[in-house]
């Protein structure tokens, strides 16, 4: 984050900070967010009039965070990022790790690094499967059922769960890969 005292409200909205518009279903309206300045929404019966919602907010936000000498937030998109961080934890889990890539015949990094990437892989397919699941018109409360079942998966342990659809005789896997 970098104070910009210098700058004017336009100056700073005018930076590619990362707007979300979110429909509501229900209302039919949509709301509209701006990821880097927490508590920063604004909502709106069209989606045009929910993003120039925001843009009022938005100026009321960042002219509250100047006369309170607060740091506005750089936008996503400016930070960056270099592939490296510190991490601080337990010694439990320092040793587990370490056990665990020396298991695998992996560094420590290569293990943590793999972990992440399953971790977020996993988000997100869990995600893109909520979405598609709200895309479709079947409904899935009466029709899915969760069967409790073991899976190998990939020579790491035995976890996940099946989610079973009987009239279309599918279904799908859900693990530490995401949703298959």
């Amino acid at each position: 984050m970098k104070k910009h005292a210098d700058f004017s409200v336009e100056t700073i909205l005018a930076r590619p900070y990362s707007r979300v518009l979110i429909p509501d279903s229900e209302s039919g309206g949509f709301t509209a967010r701006i990821l880097e300045f927490p508590g920063c929404l604004a909502e709106g019966d069209s989606a045009e009039e929910a993003l120039r919602n925001l843009e009022k907010a938005a100026s009321g936000w960042i002219e509250a965070a100047l006369d309170l000498e607060q740091e506005i937030p750089v936008p996503h998109v400016e930070n960056e990022y270099n592939g490296k961080f510190s991490l601080r934890m337990p010694k439990s889990l320092h040793r587990q790790i370490t056990e665990l890539a020396e298991h695998e015949g992996t560094s420590i990094n290569q293990f943590i690094v793999a972990a992440l990437a399953e971790k977020v892989g996993s988000i997100n397919a869990s995600q893109r499967f909520s979405r598609q699941i709200e895309q479709t018109d079947t409904p899935i409360t009466p029709t899915y059922q969760i069967a409790p079942q073991t899976l190998p998966l990939e020579g790491r342990g035995n976890i996940g769960t099946t989610l079973v659809n009987p009239a279309e005789k599918r279904s799908y896997s859900i693990g530490r890969r995401g949703v298959h």
